[in-house]
């Protein structure tokens, strides 16, 4: 029930709060709880689902709209374009402008 809750929660604020805590506090749980938790339910910690939740909906925004870097950056609060592209590029081993072009899904 907890997990359920939590993806709730995660799809409706993975743009603006990456922080375990902010999921936790809402579900009244322990970071550490919460993470341990999803770990066992999924696999993933909570920081690791936040950051693909973050790249499926770049990946959505690079392949299917024309929204520049910036603007999704922007829209995923990102401190600015530079740093949201690091964070891609990290994730995914790409850039975003590169991953644009390529063939990958």
């Amino acid at each position: 029930e907890y997990f359920g809750r939590f993806l709730q929660l995660l799809s409706e604020n993975f743009k603006k709060e990456r922080q375990v805590k902010f999921y936790a506090d809402k579900l009244c749980l322990s970071p550490k709880y919460l993470s341990a938790l999803s770990k066992s339910v999924c696999g993933y910690t909570v920081q690791e689902l936040v950051f693909r939740a973050i790249i499926r909906k770049s990946i959505f925004w690079l392949k299917n709209t024309n929204k520049s870097v910036q603007e999704i950056s922007d829209e995923l609060n990102f401190p600015n374009a530079s740093f949201f592209g690091t964070f891609f590029k990290k994730q995914t081993g790409l850039a975003p402008s590169h991953y644009r072009l390529s063939d990958e899904e």
